[in-house]
């Protein structure tokens, strides 16, 4: 059975080496939308919904029968749901997820009494028409404002210094022939050399681990 899981936690990140100029940049997870809908616009991507207002925004208020389903042609890889979605008691506060008819195995949960983002992450092994569905679980009258369907990536700010161990590692990896592209980048002339350098200078090959995950 197919799990629920957080987007962020299936990318696999291009993380790259840093230089003094960029010693604080940071990996950003972006997400490029397929498919987005606000408001009445929600009304053709399904059923068992009536056009509501909630603080003066334009929603759908579920009802009994509500499903809601984007389908299409997707490319395989990392995929994210997000709906912008409030609910008002403990029994109406969670969706059932299916991609292909297949029904994750654990809820959304939706927030209560506020109108925040819920969002879901799931990975497609094969390109092809594939479908996202979102059923009630519990009671009707949830309000849904805004639903989202897009492709989650990261984005890096230089590229990789080591190819070949990009997605693979969480851990820097330096060979003999890497101390001097490294030296270039944390140790500028202005500046005394890195002790991270000195250190590799003792082996042919040191492990460093990393608070994040650089190649």
């Amino acid at each position: 059975m197919r799990e629920l899981i957080a987007a962020g936690a299936l990318i696999t990140g291009l993380f790259s080496g840093v230089d003094m100029e960029h010693i604080t940049d940071t990996p950003r997870l972006v997400q490029a939308v397929t498919v987005e809908a606000t408001g009445a616009d929600l009304l053709q991507f399904g059923e068992g919904m009536v056009i509501g207002e909630f603080e003066g925004q334009p929603v759908v208020v579920t009802e009994e029968g509500f499903a809601m389903e984007f389908s299409g042609e997707m490319q395989a890889g990392v995929w994210s749901m997000a709906l912008d979605v409030v609910a008002f008691n403990r029994g109406a506060d969670s969706y059932w997820v299916q991609i292909d008819g297949q029904q994750l195995e654990r809820p959304l949960r939706l927030p209560l009494d506020a109108l925040k983002r819920s969002s879901f992450g799931f990975r497609l092994e094969e390109t092809g028409t594939h479908s996202v569905r979102v059923v009630l679980r519990e009671a009707a009258g949830s309000m849904i404002r805004h639903a989202e369907l897009s492709r989650p990536s990261v984005q890096i700010p230089q590229p990789p210094m080591r190819e070949e161990l990009v997605g693979k590692h969480p851990r820097l990896l330096f060979t003999a022939e890497g101390i001097d592209a490294m030296r270039a980048r944390l140790a500028p002339a202005s500046r005394p050399p890195m002790l991270l350098a000195s250190a590799m200078a003792e082996r042919s090959e040191v492990w460093v681990p990393m608070p994040w995950p650089i190649v």
